[in-house]
């Protein structure tokens, strides 16, 4: 048995408890239900054995921090967390996911995925952090999630800065979501010092209906892409999206581009060669923000 503090005699309230109990208190490991780090082995059902018996128990004795130790984790196919799954890497830099084409998705508790969300059950109040996400086509799919937050992430791709992107409509981002109904509509999202290098596009959101979403991206990097954030949207729709003290570095097109919406305040962001494709500085292709709708958008405090 284990007793907090039992040679103190200074401590004499504990109680006797089980090493088991105290042992599964401290920490729960990806590795307990079976994940193997070494680069090779296919991940999928380990981890989602280990998002099961974790977040999706009745119990809520069990809904812990999944702890995911160092090492490169690869997945074949689409992985896809639970709400109130809360994943933390050991280190950002050495806590690999390795997903190339295939994409990390979001269910309910109760297993349902995004074709059958609802108002009332939807993936909400998740937390991933400290781990790299290395990627090629495959993508952080936000669809239908709420209330959650990223944070300390780093996203890889492939893209070589100067390759063109021929349809930003149909180009795999590193986050994307889409928007389809208001009772399913990703909101009230943080992503929070994470880093985007070399993907062509790091965010892109479609919606298709006018509707309000709200977005915070604070204190992020993106460096050498084409495209940093898109929102392909529809007049009207409030992108409630507040973009603090992020930098942008050797973005091609544009840092941020809306087709439409209104109410996004980008603020104390700091941009180096956006704009200007492979040019220099002196002679630049396009705009490096552009609003597509022209009304309750600002830019405030930036360098």
């Amino acid at each position: 048995s284990y007793r907090f503090a039992s040679d103190d005699p200074g401590i004499t309230a504990s109680i006797n408890r089980s090493l088991q109990d105290k042992i599964d208190e401290i920490q729960v490991s990806v590795l307990d239900f079976g994940a193997n780090p070494d680069g090779s082995t296919d991940n999928v059902s380990a981890f989602e054995t280990a998002f099961t018996e974790l977040f999706r128990n009745p119990n809520d004795r069990y809904k812990k921090v999944l702890y995911i130790p160092n090492g490169e984790y690869v997945f074949a196919s689409d992985l896809e967390i639970p709400s109130n799954a809360i994943i933390k890497g050991e280190t950002r830099d050495n806590t690999t996911f390795k997903i190339d084409g295939n994409s990390i998705k979001f269910i309910t508790s109760t297993g349902l995925n995004v074709f059958d969300f609802d108002s009332s059950n939807r993936p909400v109040d998740i937390e991933i952090s400290n781990l790299t996400i290395e990627r090629t086509i495959g993508q952080l799919d936000l669809t239908g999630l709420a209330d959650s937050k990223f944070e300390n992430i780093k996203f890889i791709g492939n893209h070589i800065f100067g390759d063109t992107v021929s349809n930003i409509i149909t180009e795999p981002a590193a986050v994307f979501w889409s928007n389809t109904l208001l009772g399913t509509r990703v909101n009230n999202i943080t992503i929070k010092n994470c880093l985007f290098e070399n993907n062509s596009v790091a965010f892109k959101c479609n919606q298709l209906q006018e509707f309000d979403t709200t977005i915070y991206l604070e204190n992020n990097r993106f460096f050498q892409s084409d495209t940093a954030i898109y929102i392909n949207g529809v007049e009207n729709q409030g992108n409630f999206w507040q973009v603090n003290d992020c930098q942008f570095e050797e973005i091609a097109g544009q840092a941020f581009r809306s087709t439409e919406g209104i109410g996004t305040k980008i603020q104390r962001c700091k941009f180096s060669n956006c704009g200007n494709g492979t040019n220099t500085a002196e002679t630049p292709t396009s705009s490096f923000i552009l609003f597509g709708q022209s009304r309750d958008n600002v830019v405030v405090d930036c360098s």
